[in-house]
């Protein structure tokens, strides 16, 4: 399944004060997300994703994900505490003269075996991938 948030932060909004938006998740996985920051927003804009309290994206406690156009993309694993649940996408927006919008995109799944096999798949081209680049093939 997948989720799309469309998340327009006001020019001037602090840390603060940041926007909310919830999302409410109804698998039982959360395998990847992809947060999207177009053109102009010159790291300016801040987004954070959370399962209550607990921080999800960026992975470490009080960081923000910024970029300015450029996909974030965060695979993970994280098992649903209960179902459905919520998640919370946060922002804020240090440019004091434009509003922006960033694109929240939640991949979810309710079958654990085909996220590992995914994961797996992902591994084994990566290896191979440095494989190749290591002996130059």
């Amino acid at each position: 399944m997948l989720y799309v948030v469309k998340l327009t932060i006001p020019a001037n909004t602090p840390r603060e004060k940041a926007i909310e938006q919830k999302v409410k998740i109804k698998e039982r996985y959360v395998e990847r997300i992809l947060i999207y920051f177009p053109p102009g927003h010159h790291c300016l804009t801040r987004v954070a994703i959370f399962y209550g309290l607990h921080q999800l994206v960026p992975d470490k406690d009080g960081e923000w994900a910024m970029g300015d156009n450029i996909t974030l993309d965060v695979k993970c694993i994280f098992p649903a505490p209960e179902i459905p649940f919520s998640l919370t996408i946060k922002g804020y927006n240090l440019d004091t003269k434009y509003d922006h919008t960033v694109y929240v995109y939640i991949f979810t799944t309710n079958e654990i075996a085909d996220l590992i096999l995914l994961r797996l798949e992902e591994a084994i081209r990566e290896l191979v991938e440095r494989l190749r680049y290591f002996f130059g093939v």
